[in-house]
């Protein structure tokens, strides 16, 4: 589900837009969705119910739709924290991008989404995630999430 390929440390992405495509395109490129459009279709139809930006400068965009391969968590962390939608005045610089094939979105996406801000929650683990200069060590935080998510699947 996590995988390092989908992590991205110190973009100098500057709005929401930017920040869902790269992290899509990835997915695409990687085979994780057939079409990056009607994924980020789904995402941002998502961000215009309620947006996903959730404190902390964390948002948690998701999009359940068929063109999801195979579930996924793409995170991004970026340079220097943006306004995250135009109404309101939440500024984001830690992004997770969830990815869940639409078979599978009653219990898994609120699975994923639990975990994350369960761990979200952590002030260190937050610090960790902003401050971590090697991407290799973002994975192993990231794959703490992934871990708790699996454990949860099984009961």
């Amino acid at each position: 589900m996590i995988r390092k390929d989908m992590i991205f440390v110190d973009v100098s992405a500057t709005n929401r837009d930017q920040v869902i495509s790269k992290l899509s395109e990835t997915a695409k490129a990687l085979d994780l969705v057939d079409s990056k459009e009607d994924f980020i279709q789904a995402v941002m139809q998502r961000e215009e119910e309620f947006p996903t930006s959730i404190g902390f400068k964390v948002a948690i965009p998701h999009g359940k739709t068929k063109t999801v391969k195979e579930p996924f968590i793409g995170f991004c962390r970026t340079e220097q924290p943006f306004i995250w939608e135009q109404e309101g005045n939440k500024e984001v610089s830690l992004i997770f991008l969830i990815g869940v094939p639409q078979h599978l979105e009653g219990t898994l996406h609120l699975v994923i989404l639990s975990q994350i801000s369960r761990m979200l929650m952590n002030e260190d683990f937050r610090r960790k995630l902003s401050e971590s200069k090697q991407k290799e060590d973002i994975y192993a935080l990231l794959l703490d999430i992934e871990n708790h998510i699996k454990e949860k699947n099984e009961n």
